[in-house]
């Protein structure tokens, strides 16, 4: 059976952070996706549940409480206990239902409540657990009894209780899986004797996860020992929500689920072998998680314990699971992997590895050597300095992004540590988080609240709606928002969990506002995200009219044609300088049609007049470069700039390939450099090396052709006969100099 609630909750100043997250759910004005109902099993004489509606007729859903009414409910073991809290709430005026069933049975509650009407999806459902009897309950798997032994405090029955607590949030997950939420609050006193269950809020939420309840919020996930001036009795109140997966520890039955993982997070070079995942397992057995959906694991998070942050600079990605020190008071996250069709796992993971952390007293810190996701596309000279580029706004790289935005901390560079890495010059980045850190703050006082109601009145009502920001940021992004299916998912538009993070990121510095790290996940939609901001923000006329209004703004934006960035008195000196450009790339053309690979090289300056590196090429050597340059253009960023220019409209092929090939120096050259196949990044240099590399391919034949037809294809250069090209027997495109451009010495040219 489970642990029967408490009859009646601790003193206030124990219960106000408690009333505070439950409270949460009344925030905001859209009034009719907040509960209808409040509902406590063993509800004692009512005390929370007459507090908590005082507290929700002082928010704005008092104001209204006449169109959307609030009932409270309470539920006894029999007509006896009901009595108090019938009259307490009758003595308030409070809405309420009394109802009797076996407190300790979700099937019995469920039952009540469908008797009554009562919508368990409109339901928010409050449950304090004060002094859980001991009792045995099944036993325990390795590593999870390992686990259970440890957390429980080495008691001697430690494992056993650790299995009632799994049955009594399995209880819990049945209760609330139809309900909008459930706010635990876990409470025990500082006298309980030898029959009384003590449960550590850590084994609570790995209880908790392995039934598939999780905090709404991590960061608001109280740990106790809380405020409770009286000094009786620890409290543990967090909000939890039922998901449709859950996390365990990986065993090593797991294996064939992990190795598929590793095949998707990683290329075959920096892939971890079958033998190293197994010592990962074995190695620190209660520190791996397997997160499962339907009862296949979908993502895995792996971790282990180490002395202190520096540790990682001893060790190697491959052979990491040798850093491992039993008790370390730093948890190191080695690796997230999640299944390609359940996209976001790795960050409920992340989240979840964060949360136990800050419960457990044992870890002081959180501490990962992450990788940089474009630093080799970037044209950016060291790792240093695009991490700098990173932290000061200038640049903005996914995966750095995915840990930077929820608090972690730079601390710098490891060398080495991924040698097989060649894309980050077998570097890591060594982030560090401190959950320890994180703030929980209670329910604001009147005074504050009236005081922030002036300030929101000071300020000027928004008027941008969160769809039109929104599209902007996407569409800087490369992403464009279907107007006519608002309805369409995130991630059916392309977008991946690290893509997210940065659209939050950017859409909250554009709002003003800090917003749950889960928030796209929990509003997978643009409309419904748009609308849950707005209806947040206070932006009025969220109608039909209003939103067709956006959509007709949004689309007329697109539609505008770009804006002439010459001044109309230089329109003629723009004219010859587009000529002249054209002009000067046909002479290039045919200098290069006419001249072999090494008469080019040998008028490159700086060029050695021997055998180059492409006459010498074999036709393996030359597949290998070929590959690394499919990898690095086929990267979404990089095809989407590709396909930016190939998009533009542009007059004719010179200009086309001009500005095309500003963008493919920007990202080949830094593979050309590090290959040793040119010296430097300047223009001519790396088209001159472009052009050998096409020479090469045609010269070896076969499979080398085949490649750089491929490798032309990414790098858009076959979309160049779409334009009009310069006849070579027309007049010369050059007009009449303009006088102020004389003379053309100045330029460097005869004309």
């Amino acid at each position: 059976m489970a642990a029967a609630p408490a009859s009646a909750p601790p003193g206030p100043p124990a219960m106000q952070d408690f009333l505070a997250l439950a409270s949460s759910y009344f925030a905001g004005e859209d009034f009719g996706a907040q509960p209808r109902f409040v509902v406590q099993a063993g509800c004692g004489d009512g005390r929370l549940l007459v507090q908590l509606f005082e507290l929700v007729k002082e928010m704005p859903r008092g104001k209204v409480m006449k169109e959307f009414p609030l009932t409270m409910v309470g539920i006894g073991s029999d007509e006896e206990s009901l009595v108090a809290p019938k009259i307490g709430m009758c003595a308030k005026r409070i809405p309420h239902k009394v109802l009797t069933g076996d407190t300790s049975s979700p099937a019995a509650i469920a039952a009540a409540l469908k008797k009554q009407k009562i919508d368990s999806q409109r339901t928010l459902l409050l449950q304090v657990c004060q002094d859980r009897p001991r009792r045995k309950a099944a036993t325990l798997s390795s590593p999870t009894a390992t686990f259970a032994k440890k957390a429980m405090g080495d008691v001697a029955d430690g494992e056993v209780l650790f299995a009632a607590l799994l049955e009594d949030a399995q209880h819990s997950f049945e209760l609330s899986e139809r309900s909008m939420g459930l706010c635990l609050a876990e409470v025990q006193s500082h006298s309980s004797g030898p029959s009384t269950l003590v449960a550590p809020p850590v084994a609570l939420a790995m209880a908790s996860a392995m039934a598939g309840l999780f905090p709404q919020d991590v960061k608001l996930a109280q740990p106790y020992p809380m405020r409770d001036e009286a000094g009786d009795c620890d409290v543990f109140c967090q909000v939890l929500t039922p998901r449709n997966f859950r996390v365990r520890f990986a065993v090593p039955d797991d294996l064939p689920a992990l190795e598929v993982l590793e095949e998707m997070a990683w290329k075959k070079h920096m892939r971890t072998p079958r033998e190293g995942l197994l010592k990962r397992l074995q190695t620190s057995p209660t520190t791996n998680f397997a997160l499962e959906v339907d009862g296949e694991v979908r993502a895995v998070l792996y971790t282990q314990r180490i002395r202190k942050p520096e540790d990682v600079y001893r060790q190697k990605l491959q052979q990491v699971f040798e850093g491992h020190v039993e008790g370390g008071p730093v948890l190191q996250l080695i690796a997230i992997h999640a299944h390609t069709d359940h996209r976001g796992l790795g960050t409920e993971l992340r989240s979840f590895a964060l949360h136990l952390a800050r419960l457990d007293p044992t870890i002081e810190s959180v501490c990962a050597v992450t990788l940089c996701h474009d630093y080799a596309s970037s044209g950016v000279k060291n790792m240093q300095q695009y991490v700098d580029m990173h932290l000061n706004g200038r640049v903005n790289d996914r995966i750095l992004t995915f840990h930077t935005s929820y608090g972690a901390k730079v601390l710098g560079l490891v060398p080495g540590y991924r040698p097989e890495d060649f894309e980050n010059q077998a570097t890591g980045v060594l982030i560090q988080y401190k959950p320890k850190d994180w703030v929980f703050e209670p329910t604001p006082s009147q005074e504050e609240k009236s005081d922030a109601k002036q300030e929101v009145a000071k300020k000027k009502e928004p008027t941008t709606s969160s769809l039109e920001i929104l599209s902007s940021i996407m569409t800087e992004m490369g992403y464009e928002v279907d107007m006519d299916n608002l309805d369409q998912g995130f991630f059916s538009s392309g977008l991946d969990s690290f893509d997210m993070g940065v659209i939050q990121n950017r859409l909250g510095r554009a709002l003003g506002r800090t917003l749950p790290a889960t928030l796209m996940l929990d509003l997978p939609t643009v409309k419904e995200l748009t609308e849950h901001l707005d209806k947040e923000r206070g932006v009025s006329g969220q109608g039909a009219a209003e939103a067709e209004a956006v959509v007709e703004v949004v689309e007329e934006r697109r539609e505008r044609p770009e804006r002439r960035t010459e001044r109309a008195s230089d329109e003629t000196i723009t004219e010859w300088v587009r000529c002249w450009r054209q002009y000067l790339y046909k002479k290039q053309k045919a200098r290069q049609r006419s001249s072999s690979p090494r008469q080019r090289r040998s008028r490159s300056a700086g060029r050695s007049r021997g055998p180059g590196p492409w006459e010498t090429m074999t036709t393996q050597e030359l597949e290998k470069i070929q590959t690394k340059l499919a990898w690095l253009l086929r990267l979404p960023q990089n095809q989407r700039r590709l396909q930016h220019v190939a998009d533009k409209p542009h007059d004719n092929e010179a200009l086309f390939l001009c500005e095309l090939r500003v963008v493919l120096d920007s990202l080949l050259g830094p593979l050309f450099v590090a290959s040793g196949l040119v010296q430097d990044m300047k223009p001519r240099t790396l088209q001159d090396a472009r052009d050998d590399m096409e020479s090469c391919a045609l010269a070896l034949g076969g499979s080398a052709a085949a490649r750089h037809k491929e490798l032309l294809s990414l790098m858009k250069l076959d979309q160049a006969g779409r334009f009009p090209q310069i006849s070579a027997r027309s007049a010369s495109p050059v007009p009449r100099v303009p006088p102020q451009f004389l003379p053309s010495q100045r330029m460097g040219i005869t004309v």
